[in-house]
């Protein structure tokens, strides 16, 4: 059990810079799921389906993910279908969409009771999240001037 939900949260990572692993975790799904079987995968379905629906969803809900990602996820979704049938993993996929709403919905109505509770560590909160911001658009703003500057510099042809 341990071992699936490691690989579900390592293909449900969505850092860029552990995009090879979250690949190799979607790989390594398909491939417990054709050697577990239909018998063996079933419990760890809503486990492992988790990553794919967020995969699947992400155009609506979050931020984007690469293509390379997504269409492993939908291949690794199809196999799984192929695998257990439609009707169980339609199952599965609706109870990973709950788990996934309940997850956020809990979320919103923790920050919100934060909020009311502790108003001061809330406003600190904003005043922290926002100083990222403006630090990222100021890191932004510097890149774009370093570009630019290296482009307008180029040496002249035939010099």
């Amino acid at each position: 059990m341990r071992l699936m939900r490691r690989m579900s949260k390592l293909a449900g990572d969505g850092r860029y810079a552990v995009q090879v692993q979250r690949l190799a975790a979607l790989r390594w799904i398909a491939a417990a799921a054709t050697a577990l079987g239909v018998a063996g995968i079933s419990p760890f379905l809503d486990t492992l389906l988790v990553p794919l629906y967020r995969i699947s969803e992400a155009s609506n809900t979050g931020p984007a993910v690469p293509p390379e990602v997504r269409s492993l996820g939908e291949e690794v979704l199809a196999h799984l279908r192929e695998l257990v049938g439609s009707d169980v993993l339609l199952a599965a996929y609706n109870a990973a969409r709950e788990r996934v709403k309940n997850m956020r919905t809990d979320r919103r109505k923790k920050l919100a009771l934060r909020t009311m509770l502790d108003p001061e560590a809330a406003a600190a909160g904003r005043i922290k999240r926002n100083a990222k911001k403006a630090a990222g658009r100021k890191r932004k703003m510097e890149e774009m001037k370093r570009r630019r500057s290296a482009s307008t510099h180029k040496r002249p042809r035939g010099a």
